[in-house]
């Protein structure tokens, strides 16, 4: 578990570093996440239709906040510091635990508060960037607000607002009843793939960014 999410966030980081828009990462992520399930469950002879009705519906609203948490978190790694995206990000245990609680009344004991605190708490301490700072100085020795500052402050709040919706679509998960986890991996991918697709008409060639020629598509 702990591995796959580093390499989620190492996915991210590369993506970012290479210039590939939003929209191509989360189409290359869904294509490789229905790939990869279908095979699996081809190979394990799991059925991955939808018959269920309630099953359906839960993973529709699951799978879509996880599309729009993969397309915002790819953004604001061009508008923030990594660090700071992964601090934001380290929050969605905290997120996790309140959806819980207010949904399923689940309450975490004494030792996890602890260790969300310690985590949190870790993430914190390793962050640091040197612009931010320059541009708090800035603030208080001129009474001037970057413009720069305004863009980070703005992607910095919707990204929180993000992974606080995106804990409720991993809480959700508990409402798919009897349902394959390969089944919930490959209705992301189909998400993923034909929600960021939709959306490159309205976006087109963005300027200032990657855009690989993924089967002559562009």
């Amino acid at each position: 578990m702990a591995c796959g999410t580093s390499l989620i966030t190492l996915g991210f980081v590369l993506a970012n570093e290479r210039q590939f828009h939003p929209l191509t990462t989360g189409i290359v992520r869904g294509f490789t996440a229905v790939v990869m399930s279908y095979a699996v469950a081809r190979y394990r002879n799991i059925d991955l239709s939808f018959p269920s009705a309630h099953n359906f519906r839960w993973q529709i609203i699951r799978n879509s906040i996880m599309t729009l948490q993969g397309l915002v978190y790819a953004w604001t790694l061009f508008h923030l510091p990594v660090p700071v995206v992964v601090t934001i990000y380290s929050a969605t245990p905290i997120f996790t635990a309140i959806w819980d609680y207010w949904i399923f009344g689940v309450r975490i004991n004494d030792i996890q508060r602890r260790w969300l605190a310690i985590a949190f708490i870790g993430v914190l301490l390793v962050t640091e960037d040197n612009t931010l700072i320059s541009d708090i100085q800035q603030i208080v020795r001129h009474q001037f607000i970057p413009s720069r500052l305004l863009i980070t402050f703005f992607a910095a709040i919707i990204l929180t607002i993000t992974q606080f919706i995106h804990a409720f679509g991993i809480v959700s998960t508990k409402h798919i009843r009897d349902n394959d986890s390969f089944k919930v991996c490959y209705m992301v991918g189909l998400l993923l793939l034909l929600g960021n697709a939709a959306l490159i008409p309205f976006v087109g060639k963005a300027e200032g960014y990657y855009w690989p020629d993924l089967l002559g598509l562009w």
